[in-house]
């Protein structure tokens, strides 16, 4: 009787959402059963097998484990029944009901039954019937902070644009790259824009004023990318292709020849080196580009404007060119303050924000 009169009120704790078990302020779980279907049971998900002292005893025990969908009642055994718990149930996985002697197959009304899980994803119930999690299924790995794209244990990404032609239905996110193939502890921690321009962009740097990417190397979650502040160490990566995003508006250049520089050395006052570049996006395609990659006093960054006067400029010297579209960072000069962004920046011009990135494509 006792023990009876302890089940009902454990039942009844997990009907009402508002209350919480423990001290730790977790919500009940309330995952109604779905119908009983007798003669089968869910194969392949059991990750617990116990003894319930009987039927509702068995539901209980899935009730209080985050990983159950569903149940397998079994026979009876001594001190009560068999009771199996699953990670998953006959929505996810239909092909796993099979039929079996004995056995009793129940189902919860849960957030995975409309299967919204990714591949190489696993979906987990939550604490209501509309709630779920999606982790990695076994053999894979999250190499993203802010959004879970689960790839193969093992693999690696030099660049994103690697990580874009191997999984190209990734979305932009936070990811580890590994632009040292053979060594897989130095890895770094960058946005990667999966959409403009075609996707692929390791995104360097944020900033509505200036931003120095020789020495500003660490990401800081406190400045997530799109924001003032955000930074990574895109010096170990090669490119070929040079990308400028403000608000909705991107514009990006590709070098003519599409021979791929190396970014840490490839710091210079001078643009002749690095050739000439075409212009996509909202850039303009009347002339070409040149690109400098500036650590001077003057300005940092890099920098990108039209190939005029037949002139090479360096980081010092803009060859007095104040007609073609600039994008760079702010200069230290008064004369030259602000971001530029698809205008002259051979004068002050407004602070906005723009964020830059790199891209090696064949």
């Amino acid at each position: 009787m006792v023990a009876s009169l302890l089940l009902n009120i454990l039942l009844m704790i997990l009907i009402f959402p508002l209350q919480v078990i423990g001290n730790q302020g977790r919500k009940c779980r309330i995952l109604p059963f779905t119908k009983n279907q007798t003669g089968k049971a869910l194969s392949n998900h059991v990750f617990d097998n116990l003894t319930a002292s009987d039927k509702d005893n068995c539901g209980l025990k899935c009730f209080l484990d985050e990983r159950c969908a569903s149940i397998n009642i079994g026979p009876p055994v001594k001190d009560g029944f068999i009771c199996e718990l699953s990670s998953s149930d006959h929505i996810q996985d239909p092909e796993s009901l099979v039929p079996k002697d004995g056995y009793t197959y129940k189902g919860t009304q849960n957030g995975c039954s409309s299967n919204p899980c990714g591949n190489n994803e696993k979906c987990m119930p939550g604490d209501l019937s509309t709630e779920y999690k999606c982790i990695c299924k076994k053999g894979f790995v999250s190499h993203s902070s802010d959004r879970l794209t689960c790839v193969p244990n093992g693999f690696t990404a030099s660049d994103c644009q690697d990580l874009h032609l191997k999984f190209p239905s990734f979305p932009s996110a936070m990811y580890k790259l590994f632009p040292d193939s053979s060594n897989h502890d130095n890895w770094i921690e960058a946005y990667c824009d999966m959409t403009s321009g075609g996707g692929g962009w390791t995104m360097c740097y944020t900033s509505d004023d200036k931003a120095n990417p020789r020495q500003e190397v660490t990401y800081d979650p406190a400045h997530p990318y799109g924001t003032d502040g955000y930074r990574t160490n895109c010096n170990p990566f090669e490119f070929n292709e040079v990308i400028f995003v403000h608000g909705q508006r991107f514009a990006w250049f590709r070098r003519q020849g599409g021979q791929a520089l190396n970014l840490v050395s490839s710091y210079s006052n001078s643009a002749s080196g690095n050739g000439l570049w075409d212009g996509h996006g909202v850039a303009s395609t009347s002339y070409s580009y040149q690109l400098l990659i500036c650590d001077a006093n003057f300005v940092k960054g890099l920098f990108v404007s039209g190939f005029a006067k037949s002139c090479y400029k360096r980081c010092g010297n803009w060859c007095g060119d104040n007609e073609s579209d600039y994008y760079r960072m702010s200069g230290t000069h008064p004369s030259y303050r602000g971001v530029a962004f698809k205008e002259n920046g051979h004068a002050t011009v407004t602070y906005k924000l723009v964020s830059v990135g790199i891209r090696k494509k064949n």
